[in-house]
């Protein structure tokens, strides 16, 4: 660790926690000790957090409230994972025809921070969160970084479209944040063409980031045009996609030209996933002390571990809007196997 990773993690991170109102220093500290918990320790504590949850959505959000009295239940008999399967799915056309209900009255609307999804697969889906959720989501993906070698403050050059390059039409306390605190120099890839590639390039020269981030398919074109130009690069620890599926060809392209692992995330917003590939490369983890993911049939049915389904996940730190074993319209399966990274 340098220097300035100490100076970033022990005092600039705690220092925006406090002026954003987050808590991304606390909720870090949290997941790294819970890092290598057992399964079962891992089931105990996004247990006890799914029953706050669920008490919480029966006594302030009205769609719940109407919910779990059509169906004769109450808080007390959801206790475990498991005991979900008491509830039907929740649909992206149940949250819009029931919007205005999804809300708790027990958040003050001055926290709900407004989000939609991108819309690549239908109408986007507006929802709400909250700043607790955002800082966990940001305390997972640090976690995960230090899992590649990845220390907070260490330079990462980024190519993306909008959920990772937003446009923004002036400056924001969120500028200072990227610049200091996470050091994300961030390039938008809109622009494909060879004269954009050279600056993006010229770009990554100049900062001689320790790790890059973006979409799949972004950087396979910047690897690509690397390649064809016979150009030389700077050493990195890892390449971190997200925001698609990571084609194979992707993959070998940028190990390829990089000579850097890539590690490949999948999250949703909707929802509250989070998982990062393993260090081992044997699969994806899910933070389970944040969501619990379960493979169903269309009609909410849980699969055995193995069986490809749908995705339904409950987020445990959506207070504001939650969701309770909502379809996220992706689908995946689960492995059976326990992973040789420890985790």
């Amino acid at each position: 660790m340098s220097f300035y990773n100490y100076i970033d993690r022990h005092i600039l991170l705690p220092v925006a926690d406090s002026i954003y109102h987050s808590s991304i220093a606390k909720r870090l500290k949290e997941l790294e000790h819970n890092d290598f918990l057992s399964h079962e320790e891992l089931q105990a504590i996004r247990d006890e957090k799914l029953r706050k949850l669920v008490r919480h959505c029966y006594e302030t959000v009205p769609y719940y409230t109407k919910l779990f009295d059509s169906l004769g239940l109450k808080p007390d008999d959801i206790q475990t994972s498991d005991d979900l399967q008491k509830l039907p799915v929740l649909t992206k056309q149940i949250i819009r025809d029931n919007y205005d209900d999804m809300f708790s009255t027990a958040v003050d609307p001055k926290r709900f921070k407004k989000c939609s999804t991108g819309g690549s697969t239908g109408t986007p889906l507006k929802f709400c969160t909250d700043a607790d959720e955002w800082s966990g989501q940001k305390a997972a993906t640090l976690r995960a970084w230090e899992w590649y070698g990845i220390e907070l403050g260490d330079r990462i050059f980024s190519l993306g479209a909008n959920s990772i390059v937003k446009k923004k039409k002036h400056f924001s306390p969120k500028n200072i944040y990227d610049a200091v605190i996470m050091r994300n120099y961030k390039h938008s890839s809109a622009d494909v063409s060879d004269e954009c590639m050279q600056r993006h390039y010229e770009s990554f020269m100049r900062i001689k980031p320790k790790a890059m981030r973006g979409y799949g398919s972004s950087l396979y074109i910047f690897a690509r045009y690397i390649e064809k130009n016979h150009l030389p690069t700077c050493p990195l620890k890892a390449i971190l996609t997200t925001g698609e599926v990571l084609m194979p060809e992707y993959r070998r392209k940028l190990e390829e030209v990089f000579k850097a692992p890539v590690y490949d995330d999948y999250g949703a917003g909707d929802g509250g996933i989070l998982t990062h590939e393993c260090p081992k490369r044997e699969g994806l983890h899910i933070t389970e002390e944040m969501c619990i993911i379960e493979i169903t049939d269309k009609q909410g049915n849980v699969l055995p571990d193995g069986t490809t389904g749908y995705v339904a996940t409950t987020d445990l730190e959506n207070y504001a809007f939650p969701f309770l074993r909502y379809h996220v319209g992706d689908m995946a399966y689960i492995k059976p196997e326990l992973c040789s990274c420890g985790r």
